[in-house]
């Protein structure tokens, strides 16, 4: 029963090493992030839009 044990879970660190390293040859080196709090002004529009040239709900 014990090596059952130790077969499920060999094959599962096996498993995750092996599509670890298929995805850093696919994708790049997972480097974890952390950004700062995103701020409103950051992603608000201010300027006028100049390529819609639609007025209020004329679309609609």
């Amino acid at each position: 029963m014990e090596w059952i044990i130790r077969y499920v879970i060999s094959t599962l660190i096996n498993t995750f090493v092996i599509i670890t390293i298929v995805d850093m040859v696919l994708m790049g080196i997972p480097m974890p992030t952390f950004s700062r709090k995103n701020s409103i002004s950051r992603f608000m529009v201010l300027k006028e839009n100049r390529i819609d040239l639609q007025k209020g709900n004329s679309c609609s």
